[in-house]
């Protein structure tokens, strides 16, 4: 269990356990075992917690929804607007996810986005939290809309992934 402690819960206990590339071994022995390992097909190390959301940005602009699965640490959660949280504890739950979310964005429109306002603060040593807005352009560049999204970010041996995001709801 990589020395994490069980979380009290309101129903009992929950044993968080960050396994695959939070807490990835030199010999991949932490990976998924549902995905053959192979660091060939990592993303780019990521340096800095700038890095990653550069990045990140640049993955949903081709669509690429396996580059997006990797930016994330196994489990994340994402905290949506309406008030709803999703645990995602393995990296098809993260890329169906996010095809759900690419779906919706496409529905609207979307054919490019940016992160804006970027800010980052550590928060210890392995640890940072990112805020930024997002801005979602039509393929004509007419804006379709923004929000605010704050990201946890984890460094791990491969470099900094996001473990939790909140989408802000609108003021």
């Amino acid at each position: 269990m990589h020395g994490i402690e069980p979380l009290p819960s309101r129903g009992g206990t929950i044993t968080v356990e960050l396994v695959n590339r939070l807490h990835d071994d030199a010999d991949g022995s932490t990976h998924d075992p549902g995905r053959p390992y192979d660091r060939a097909n990592e993303p780019a190390k990521m340096d800095t917690p700038a890095s990653l959301l550069a990045a990140y940005a640049e993955l949903w602009n081709r669509h690429d929804l396996t580059g997006l699965e990797r930016m994330y640490a196994v489990p994340t959660t994402t905290l949506r607007p309406d008030g709803s949280l999703h645990v995602l504890t393995n990296d098809a739950a993260i890329r169906d996810f996010y095809a759900g979310a690419l779906r919706g964005y496409e529905a609207e429109g979307y054919a490019t986005c940016a992160l804006i306002d970027v800010a980052t603060s550590p928060a210890g040593g392995r640890a940072a939290l990112a805020q930024g807005t997002w801005v979602m352009r039509r393929p004509d560049g007419s804006e379709i809309r923004r929000w605010r999204q704050t990201y946890s970010l984890a460094l791990s041996s491969d470099g900094w992934r996001i473990f939790a995001s909140i989408v802000h709801a609108p003021d």
